[in-house]
Order: structure tokens, then sequence, then C-alpha cells
């Protein structure tokens, strides 16, 4: 237990170094960060003058200064830290805790399935240093940040499938499905839309594919949606009647294979199937090492304890078929709640990715192999040198250029509109949070009772 404590904080040490020196001379000027500094810096005046950030002095993004109907702006508890510290500190500070909550989720994950740390180790690269992530995140893609917490979603569906399916209860049910759902919630709240339209696709696929859990996961999602709901209904309302255009999926299985293994020019723009894109919504990159070795151990050794984790598995296809086609065009099309929001289909790769590289490190640590260790750290130690080539080209200090004054705040009282879209919304969400609070407190009490006659 204390070799794995120790493995652990050396490993979230090396993690914290990397995105350190992926951050070092960013100005956070290029591409999309500009938003990203006006929205914390709107955010930054509100906690100084303690209310609400309702509007900046000029619109940011969306034809609107409206920021509490925009729930990509960052109202999370770390947003506190702007108080401390300026707006560009804040980034690199709030992404290092994001980032070590996803480093510890992957230990917790590979310890729970039994896995050893050269898979462990794997899990944590596929997670941080793709070239998803490293690729959004140097452009501005902020909202992007909680696909870290991947792990710890498969964690607790996990642990929640082991509880149900066992005779004997190994953890409080209704506390997992809260912390399932607490996973959504403080996607959100950072300000991630993205990453919480797609956990809530992953718990709903799982909810068709997995029947022992299905009521446990419908619940997980419906208290999700219950305490978002403050930040939900203003986007939603924001975003009624408007058509974001539809960009694209992966336009051929050789871009895709391209996206997996090559480094990707930032300047490049690529055909999709309706325009022409950036490569950073493209690049998937883990390098050639990983890639073979994801395919050998999903494909040909197969010999892991997560074998029964079929509906996560199906999950993952289908996750890959709608990036690697158009499919997603039909449910953009309908304009419900968030769909809208999806508009590039290419970047649901991310979750099959992550995925795949879960049942791959599973079945590595399962595989009878006399010298699977020595074999492992070589991989590894090949697959840190491509992806951190892939970090070189991807650092936001390669992209600095001079831009003008952030937004602040512009105070003044909100028209009673604007105040009934964010307010009651507010007051569903708080009356939500006080039933689910209570609804706990109960089911923890009555596990305690005596069991009469």
């Amino acid at each position: 237990m204390k070799n794995k404590k120790i493995g652990s904080v050396l490993l979230l040490l090396v993690v914290s170094a990397a995105w350190l020196w992926f951050f070092s001379g960013a100005t956070f000027s290029n591409d999309d960060w500009p938003e990203q500094v006006s929205y914390a810096s709107v955010v930054q005046d509100a906690i100084q003058l303690f209310q609400l950030p309702w509007f900046s002095d000029k619109e940011i993004l969306f034809g609107t200064n409206k920021l509490m109907l925009n729930c990509m702006v960052d109202l999370s508890p770390t947003a506190l830290l702007l108080k401390l510290f300026t707006v560009k500190q804040f980034f690199v500070i709030e992404f290092l805790i994001f980032s070590g909550i996803g480093v510890i989720g992957c230990v917790k994950l590979a310890n729970y399935w039994g896995m050893n740390w050269v898979a462990a180790f794997f899990l944590v690269a596929m997670s941080q240093f793709n070239g998803f992530v490293l690729a959004q995140i140097a452009v501005g893609h902020k909202t992007m940040e909680p696909i870290l917490f991947l792990p710890w979603l498969i964690y607790y569906y996990s642990f929640l499938r082991d509880s149900v399916c066992s005779e004997r209860r190994i953890f409080p049910i209704n506390l997992l499905i809260l912390k399932i759902s607490l996973v959504l919630v403080g996607s959100l709240l950072i300000g991630g839309i993205h990453p919480f339209t797609w956990f809530a696709m992953l718990l709903a696929m799982l909810v068709v594919f997995d029947p022992r859990v299905r009521w446990h996961l419908s619940k997980a999602i419906f208290i999700a949606v219950g305490l978002s709901f403050w930040r939900i209904f203003p986007e939603a309302w924001r975003c009624w009647g408007l058509q974001h255009p539809f960009l694209s999926g992966y336009p051929s299985l050789n871009i895709l294979l391209s996206a997996l293994t090559q480094i990707g020019n930032h300047e490049t723009p690529i055909m999709g199937t309706h325009i022409a894109i950036r490569w950073w919504e493209y690049s998937m990159f883990i390098g050639v090492g990983a890639f073979f070795s994801i395919l050998l151990f999903n494909f040909f050794i197969r010999c892991g304890n997560c074998k029964h984790l079929a509906a996560l598995m199906v999950s993952g296809v289908v996750f890959f078929y709608i990036a690697a086609s158009d499919v997603w065009l039909g449910v953009h099309l309908t304009r419900l709640p968030l769909s809208n929001s999806e508009a590039v289909s290419s970047r649901f790769m991310v979750m099959a990715l992550f995925i795949a590289a879960f049942f791959a490190a599973d079945s590595f640590s399962q595989w009878d192999f006399k010298h699977k260790k020595w074999i492992g750290w070589a991989v590894m130690c090949g697959m840190m040198f491509e992806l951190f080539e892939n970090a070189i080209m991807w650092r936001p200090a390669n992209f600095n250029v001079v831009v003008g004054e952030p937004s602040h705040i512009l105070t003044g009282f909100p028209d009673f509109q604007y105040q009934k879209v964010v307010g009651v919304p507010i007051f569903i969400s708080a009356l939500f949070a006080l039933f689910v609070v209570r609804r706990i407190f109960t089911d923890m009490e009555s596990r305690h009772e005596p069991i009469k006659g």
C-alpha cells in the first residue's frame, strides 16, 4: 500500500511537471484563448464585487454579453482562485488541479481492476497526453478540460456494477449513483458543455446496453440534469432557434489513421465532409507504438478482467462510429438542447480512444508472458518519446500573438426576463439538491437501523 501511494505521488508530480513545461511561455493570446481570458476577467470582476457575472462590457462570443446564459463560462468553485491569482496564472493552476484529479482517477481505475504500474502509466498517458487534449488546450478550448475526468466515470461505473451484481453490497448504491452524477455536474460547472454531453451519452448508452444497472444509471442521469438545470436551461433558451453549422466527422479512415499516428500541422486545414477545418479538430495523436498496442490487446490478446464490461466496449464502438461518420448530423439538425452545440462529431473519437486504451491496459496486465514487464516499459518509452514530439508542436507558446484588452464586467441590474431565465433554474436546482441530500442521508440512516423481529 505504501509503495502504491509513493508511486501515485511520483506519477502526479511527473504529470504536473510535464504540464508546467507545456504551458511555460504561453501568453494565452492565440485562437480561442482571448475569449477565455475575457470570460475569466468578467468572473474575476464579479468575485471582487461579490455579484453574479450578469454582463460583460462587450460581446465576447455568440453575439451576446449576457454571460449567465453561456454555460461555457467557468463558474466552478475553483474560479474563486481568481481572487488570488491573475487570469493567466489561474488557467495553469486550475488545469493542474483538474489534471491531478484525472491522474488519481486513472490510478484508482487501474488499482480497482488489478492492473500493474505499466498499465496504469499507459492509462495516464492516454488520458492526459493524447493529441486531442493537447491540441484542444493549445488553441484555447478550455471547455474540453473535463475530459480528464473520464477515468472517474468508468471507475464509478465499474464499482456500481459490481455492487449491484454482488450479493454483498460493497458500497451504498445511492451514494455511487450520486458520485456518477457529480462527475457530470462538475464538468458543466467548469464550463465543459462538450464533455458533459459526451458523459451523458455514455451513461445513456450503458442504460441501453447494460440492463443490470439500467435503473441506477437512469437515476444518475436524472440527478445530473436536475443539479445542472441552472446551467442547462439558460443555454438551451439562448440557443433556441439558432443553428450552428455542422462541420464534420472524420471524412475518411485514412485521415483518422493519420490523426492517430502522425503529428499534424496547427495551420493545415483539412477538407471534411462539409467544410475545411483545422487539424486540431482531427488530431487524436497517440503514436505508432500506442496505436498498435491498443489494436493488439483489443483484438488479438484478450485476457483481461473486464470481459463482462461488454456494454462499455459496445459504447466505445458507438462513439467510434459517430466520430468516423456524419451520422450525428441527423441529431444535430433536431436542435435538441446541447445536441446543437456538438457541431464537430470527430471529437467523439476521444471517448472511443480512452475506452479502447482501458481494455488494452487491462488485457496487458493479465497477459501471461514472462518478459511482459520489460516489453511494456520499452513500449512506454517509445510512446512517451512520440507524445513528447507531438507536445512540442502544440505548446501554446508557439502561437503567441498580440491581442487587445479582454472584456470586463458591466455593472447593472438585469432585466426581468433575464432574471427569470437564470433565477428560476437556480431555484429549481437548489430544491433538487436539497432533495438529493435528504434522500442520501435517509438511506444512510436506514442502513444503520436495527432489524426488527
